[in-house]
């Protein structure tokens, strides 16, 4: 009866053995289900649940979905520095998992569970089956006692056929094998990690890849093997500070870059650039992946800034004037082709730009061929203002280019103010004849000088003769460079620069009628310069009418008479006695007149003289 008893107990314990083995695959199932059920029992009901008398909140209500945030934001956007964010969350489904596995007894385990289970049971089947089941329970203890110390055979035939049982339906696990769960994100070929920055427990490898433009790059892999068991928390979070590579920092245009190496970009690893991976052995497993982030990169600047200065503050109007035009690229961009161009307030001025390497006149424009950024280059010109021109001179530089892979231009202004002070215009008139008295009949001879005494040089000067007393008229002796009229009463004289001077001569003959007076010649001069004003000069000549004076022929009679006496002669005697008669006194006669006509062209000659 008793070994019957305790070969039942024997099967009892196979089926509890078998069903503890259930319970343990039980306990895995609960755990995971259990954070899903509460949830679903708290949206249904709307209240808290209560689990074995402790307040659930409703943090603990909501199931843990094991996933992966990725977020990027910029922390020195000038610098193009950045943060790549990685969020774990959901671990408690891994821990469960592994909690579970940890806490799965092994075969020796289990029957030390079961015998303690059993030595139970059978007190409390004892005390509540009475005496007679509780004498049956001692005797079932004291064979097993037996079969351990060997001392009762059949209570050794007896445990052995309990230990055989046991032995069959132990099945005793295989060794589970260790699992390791690691992150990975592969960094874009836009950024670069600050290595120096990780932890230690991150570890950085470069992979080669064909990136956008088809050419060969490297970029970087990061993994992190997770040690579980350490995080605390139902989340892990790594942050990656990354800088964006030199080659694309400066952009014509705004543009998003992924900060973290997705597909379609040839990498090592197929999929999405961040993931969680579980290891068994040799075998990995991808858990949960997300897209990379994006930061937004705006267009570099770009810009250009000019200062004009000149080298003086007032000048006189005809005077060169030097400028200086400093430019300087502003932005980020190299700039090409710049070109220059100005105006003024003032019409009829020049600008001379000086030649510069890279830099010519073309047509009205100059034209810079480069400029870098943060580049200035000085230029300068050289400015001639009219010289009819005067009051304050505003002079504009205008510069632009076209816009780094744009249409549209980009540009700017200098501008600069000087005074200019209009020149002084004047000049001489000096007027000569080349006598004081004339005759009529006489030539007379004037001599006009037009000197420029002021600033300014003299354009289409004219100078008109003309004599005061009517029908008389002096003409301009012709002069290379000087056009005269028709009837050579004006003459025209291109230019006369400040201080030079310039004579023309005219000539008048005196008619024979005219009269005795005082002659008035004037001369007028005027130019562009000086407008209406003229400036005359005036030259008097005496004229004086032809006076003949006749002198009366003397007639002599000569008295021949001859005195004899002791007495003196007479002039007639004595020239009678001086000249002795020939009987013909025809040549004294004739010598008389020839004497007296001598005597009337000497005086008349003498007269005309002074």
């Amino acid at each position: 009866m008793r070994h019957e008893k305790q070969q039942q107990k024997v099967a009892d314990g196979e089926i509890f053995m078998k069903l503890l083995g259930d319970d343990n695959m039980k306990n895995r199932i609960w755990n995971q289900t259990k954070a899903a059920v509460l949830a679903m029992a708290a949206i249904l009901s709307g209240i808290c649940v209560p689990l074995q008398g402790m307040q659930v909140s409703g943090a603990e209500l909501v199931a843990p979905v094991l996933n992966i945030e990725q977020s990027a934001k910029w922390t020195d956007e000038e610098n193009y520095k950045a943060d790549l964010t990685l969020r774990l969350s959901g671990l408690n489904t891994l821990k469960d998992t592994s909690e579970a596995e940890q806490e799965k007894p092994q075969a020796g385990m289990e029957t030390e569970s079961f015998t303690a289970d059993e030595g139970e049971n059978m007190e409390e089947n004892s005390e509540e089956g009475g005496a007679a089941e509780k004498a049956e329970t001692v005797e079932e203890t004291e064979v097993r006692e037996n079969v351990e110390t060997g001392e009762d055979t059949e209570t050794e035939e007896v445990s052995g056929k309990v230990e055989n049982p046991v032995s069959e339906t132990e099945n005793p696990a295989m060794p589970e094998e260790k699992k390791e769960y690691i992150l990975t994100t592969y960094i874009s070929e836009y950024f670069l990690p600050d290595t120096a920055f990780l932890p230690e427990e991150i570890t950085a490898e470069t992979v080669s890849i064909k990136n956008q433009k088809g050419e060969d790059t490297e970029i970087f892999c990061l993994t992190d093997h997770l040690q579980i068991e350490k995080i605390t928390e139902d989340y892990y979070t790594l942050t990656v500070p990354v800088t964006l590579r030199p080659e694309y920092q400066l952009s014509w245009e705004k543009r998003n870059y992924p900060v973290v190496q997705d597909e379609p970009l040839q990498k090592d690893q197929p999929g999405l650039g961040t993931f969680l991976q579980e290891k068994r052995g040799e075998e990995l497993q991808t858990l949960v992946s997300n897209p990379s982030p994006e930061l937004l990169v705006n267009a570099a600047k770009t810009g250009i800034e000019a200062v004009l200065r000149a080298d003086v503050e007032k000048t006189k109007a005809g005077q060169p004037v030097n400028y200086i035009l400093d430019v300087t690229n502003t932005g980020q961009l190299s700039l090409t082709d710049l070109r220059f161009s100005s105006s003024f307030s003032m019409e009829d001025i020049r600008a001379v730009w000086e030649s510069e390497p890279d830099f010519y006149v073309d047509g009205k424009e100059a034209v810079l061929a480069a400029l870098n950024p943060g580049e200035s280059r000085r230029l300068r010109m050289t400015l001639l203002p009219d010289e009819n021109k005067e009051g304050d001179l505003f002079h504009t530089v205008t510069v632009k280019t076209k816009h780094p892979g744009r249409e549209e231009m980009i540009g700017c202004q200098a501008a600069c103010q000087i005074k200019v002070e209009g020149l002084k215009a004047s000049f001489e008139v000096e007027k000569t004849a080349d006598r004081t008295e004339a005759f009529p009949g006489d030539t007379i001879t004037y001599q006009i000088c037009i000197r420029n005494t002021g600033e300014k040089t003299l354009h289409s000067v004219l100078s008109t003769e003309r004599f005061l007393n009517a029908n008389i008229q002096a003409q301009f002796m012709p002069k290379e460079g000087v056009t005269l009229n028709s009837t050579r009463t004006q003459a025209l004289i291109p230019s006369i620069a400040p201080g030079e001077a310039l004579g023309l001569y005219a000539v008048v003959t005196i008619p024979q009628y005219f009269e005795s007076q005082e002659l008035v010649n004037e001369v007028t001069v005027i130019s562009d310069e000086t407008g209406t004003t003229n400036m005359k000069s005036r030259s008097e000549v005496t004229v004086k009418s032809a006076e003949v004076t006749v002198t009366p022929q003397i007639t002599q009679t000569y008295s021949s008479y001859q005195s004899y006496g002791a007495g003196s002669k007479s002039g007639s005697a004595y020239e009678t006695a001086s000249k002795p008669s020939t009987g013909d006194d025809t040549k004294g006669t004739f010598f008389l007149a020839l004497c007296v006509c001598a005597v009337i062209v000497g005086a008349a000659a003498a007269k005309k003289q002074r």
